[in-house]
């Protein structure tokens, strides 16, 4: 009798080995919540950081246009040569800026999707722990006869 434990004793381990295995769903739920915003965070990050780039590309045309233009002289050939460079080039970056534009508008849905594919998963494996949880009610205590 010494090497068997009380039968209480069992079942509190029973009943705590059981519990543990139906909270395994809400923590790898979590886990795989937790990883999806990690990567929502990443990619907002770089989609701010490629506009920040597209800013600086924009400022530093603007200013070499004006710089162009303030420098230009109707009697010299050349500078409006220089001018008219610079006008397609500038045109050329208008497209440039617009296409990248349009790519920040798509990943920002695509960012939508995804926060709206996060939110169904959490609530179905809310759903799946709170019917674990129910079903993993502990069982009455047997009576301990006399």
């Amino acid at each position: 009798m010494a090497d068997t434990l009380p039968d209480d004793i069992i079942q509190a381990i029973a009943i705590n080995n059981a519990k543990s295995i139906s909270d395994q769903p809400s923590v790898l739920s979590n886990l795989a919540l937790a990883n999806q915003v990690l990567n929502n965070n990443m990619q907002q990050q770089l989609m701010i950081n490629q506009q920040q780039a597209m800013n600086q590309i924009t400022m530093a045309t603007l200013s070499k246009c004006v710089a162009v233009i303030t420098n230009a002289d109707a009697s010299d050939p050349k500078s409006l040569a220089d001018y008219l460079a610079v006008l397609k080039s500038l045109n050329k970056g208008a497209d440039e800026m617009l296409d990248n534009l349009t790519n920040i508008k798509k990943a920002g849905s695509e960012v939508e999707e995804k926060k709206e594919e996060i939110a169904k998963k959490a609530a179905e494996f809310n759903r799946v722990y709170k019917k674990s949880k129910k079903l993993m009610k502990p069982a009455a205590k047997p009576k301990a006869d006399d």
